[in-house]
């Protein structure tokens, strides 16, 4: 079973929800993305057109977060906490009843159509600005994973990841937004 699989990555406390699985990789930030899909259609196209590489795949909200996270930060020399979550589609996110066995200084997710970045009710001026500062688009968001874990007290930060098109069988991402 897909539980099974992810067993692998660390301890997987069930929930009422679901399951969390938790990775400790020794780290003062925690990275977050969920296993929940809408489309469970599986279908997978690599299009080259022009100088663009564009992916077509209905599970990209979120397992190019869960990619970006588990395979490129750790060969970027990045190895943040983990937490693989269920239920965040449903907006029912199995992160509420993660309990962190220590503090963090920020938590992020990317689970994030398009290239902005979202703070939810983590967001205020100075944060903003901050994000502004430093190159980022500041958006509007309604829901994710980040938004049930008030209980880390710390900042959380939600980055577009580039797909496009999310919960269709038309979803899609550019290679260059994902850079």
């Amino acid at each position: 079973s897909k539980t099974k699989w992810f067993e692998n990555f660390g301890e997987t406390p069930k929930t009422k929800y679901g399951t969390n699985g938790f990775i400790d990789n020794g780290s003062d930030v925690l990275a977050i993305a969920h296993r929940d899909v809408i489309v469970s259609q599986r279908r997978f196209h690599v299009l080259p057109f022009d100088d663009k590489t564009t992916i077509i795949c209905p599970q990209l909200d979120d397992r190019l977060g869960i990619y970006v996270i588990m395979d490129i930060l750790p060969r970027l020399g990045i190895k943040p906490d983990i937490l693989l979550t269920e239920g965040e589609e449903s907006g029912r996110s199995t992160a509420e009843h993660f309990v962190a066995g220590k503090k963090y200084n920020w938590a992020f997710s990317f689970d994030r159509m398009g290239t902005d970045v979202v703070c939810y009710q983590f967001e205020d001026d100075p944060t903003k600005a901050l994000l502004k500062e430093n190159g980022f688009d500041v958006g509007i968001g309604s829901f994710s994973d980040i938004s049930s874990l008030s209980q880390l007290g710390c900042k959380a930060f939600n980055f577009g990841v580039g797909y496009w098109g999310q919960h269709s069988l038309m979803s899609y991402m550019e290679i260059d937004d994902t850079k």
